[in-house]
C-alpha cells in the first residue's frame, strides 16, 4: 500500500508540477515531513564522503530543494544550483563539475536552465530525456540525455539502450540529439 501510494503521488506530481505545493501541504497536514524522511533515508555526510572517494564515482549537483526549475525565476534557479554545489563541495572536499536536472523533462528544463547551468560553471548537465550519448552531443553538453537502467533490464535490452537503438527508433533514425 505504501509503494502504491508513493507511485500515485509521484504520478500526480509528474502529471502537473503545479500540484507540488498542494501535495506538500497535504503531507505536512498528515504529519509526514519530507525533510525528516530524506534525513532518515538519504546518505549521511560521512557516507557521501565515503562514496565520493571511490574511483568509479562522480558526485554531481541536483539542486537544494528539488524544485521544477522551469517554474522558478532565473535567480532562484541559479541559487538552487550554486547553493547545492557549495554544500556538496564542502562535504566531499572536491569539485562538483556535473549536474542532473530534477524533473529533467521538457516541462521542467529547457534552454534557459541549460544556460544557467553552463553559466554556473558546470561542465555538463543531464536531463531525463531518453537516449544514448553521441558525438553530436559535444554541442549540447548541458542538455544530455540519459537512459534509465532498471533491475528488469535484460542484457540484450541494456545493450540496445547503450548502443542507442531506442534513440534511433524514437528519432526515426534521425538526429540522435534529444533537443531541449
Amino acid at each position: 500500500a505504501k509503494r502504491r501510494t508513493f507511485l500515485d503521488i509521484e504520478a500526480a506530481i509528474h502529471g502537473d508540477y503545479a500540484k507540488l505545493p498542494i501535495i506538500k501541504s497535504v503531507l505536512d497536514a498528515n504529519g509526514i515531513e519530507c525533510n525528516t524522511l530524506a534525513l532518515a533515508e538519504g546518505l549521511t555526510r560521512d557516507q557521501l564522503r565515503d562514496l565520493a572517494s571511490h574511483p568509479l564515482v562522480t558526485i554531481g549537483g541536483h539542486t537544494t530543494t528539488h524544485i521544477n526549475l522551469a517554474m522558478a525565476p532565473a535567480n532562484v534557479v541559479e541559487h538552487e544550483l550554486c547553493d547545492n554545489r557549495a554544500f556538496l563541495e564542502d562535504t566531499i572536499q572536491a569539485p562538483v563539475r556535473h549536474f542532473a536536472y530534477p524533473f529533467g523533462n521538457a516541462d521542467a528544463c529547457g534552454p534557459r536552465e541549460a544556460g544557467i547551468a553552463k553559466a554556473a560553471g558546470f561542465l555538463s548537465a543531464v536531463t531525463t530525456r531518453r537516449g544514448g550519448i553521441f558525438p553530436q552531443h559535444l554541442d549540447h553538453l548541458h542538455a544530455l540525455p540519459r537512459e534509465p537502467v532498471t533491475r528488469k533490464d535484460t542484457s540484450s535490452l541494456l545493450r540496445c539502450k547503450v548502443d542507442g537503438v531506442y534513440r534511433a527508433l524514437h528519432s526515426r533514425l534521425g538526429d540522435p540529439v534529444a533537443r531541449m
